[in-house]
């Protein structure tokens, strides 16, 4: 038996930086072995699971993903988690809320559709220099979102315009600001991108947005702000 405070094992064995009320009970600890469908998982260096009343206790993001789940956790007024799909809330295409300080250069919405360098369609979010291949349009926004939203999210691009042509190392970036604070940059993206970049950035008690984008015949795509319901 060992005695532990409770918010201090539960806050680090799910997400740093997450307190709760401690209180002082008794807990087991064990060599605990995990098998999701008959493949043995192991859990991250420094988390383990523990027992209490007979109750096996085990970190929830491990179980979630070793599941092949989302979890995510947004600490706001209902400290809510999410494991897959989310339900309940509201979202706000970036195109459609009202900046507070509107910068946008050789760039424009979706008009119709937008084709990434690997073919995916996409039919919301701006186009970045739509046409350039030597220099950079840009949107440098700014919005005022008193403390009301959960998440920024969007998915990042290059056009189907690069396709066959010399691979460029940077035809641009994308950097996010909360309240002045840089909080998610992509770094300089490729031409040649296997992947198109998800981006999730949390809110919660942010009041002041930057959307920094600059780039070259690249797409800053299904962007919008998430209210949770």
């Amino acid at each position: 038996m060992k005695k532990i405070l409770t918010g201090f094992l539960l806050g680090s064995i799910f997400f740093s930086g997450i307190s709760f009320a401690a209180s002082k009970i008794d807990v087991s600890f064990l060599p605990l072995s995990f098998y999701i469908d008959g493949e043995k998982k192991e859990l991250s260096q420094g988390q383990q699971g523990f027992i209490y009343n007979g109750t096996t206790y085990v970190p929830l993001r491990f179980i979630g993903e070793s599941l092949g789940k989302e979890v995510e956790f947004y600490k706001g007024k209902t400290n809510t988690i999410y494991i897959g799909k989310k339900s309940g809330g509201s979202e706000y295409q970036l195109e459609k809320v009202n900046p507070t300080s509107k910068n946008l250069i050789n760039s424009s919405q979706i008009g119709s559709s937008f084709e990434s360098n690997q073919g995916g369609k996409f039919n919301s979010g701006y186009i970045i220099g739509q046409n350039l291949t030597d220099s950079f349009g840009w949107i440098k926004n700014e919005y005022t979102l008193n403390n009301e939203y959960e998440r920024f999210e969007a998915i990042v691009v290059p056009h189907k315009n690069w396709s066959g042509k010399n691979k460029n190392d940077n035809v641009g970036n994308l950097k996010i600001y909360a309240d002045g604070k840089l909080v998610f940059s992509t770094g300089n993206i490729s031409s040649d991108l296997k992947e198109p970049i998800e981006v999730k950035v949390s809110l919660t008690g942010v009041s002041k947005l930057k959307i920094d984008c600059v780039g070259a015949d690249l797409g800053l795509l299904e962007a919008k702000l998430v209210k949770e319901k």
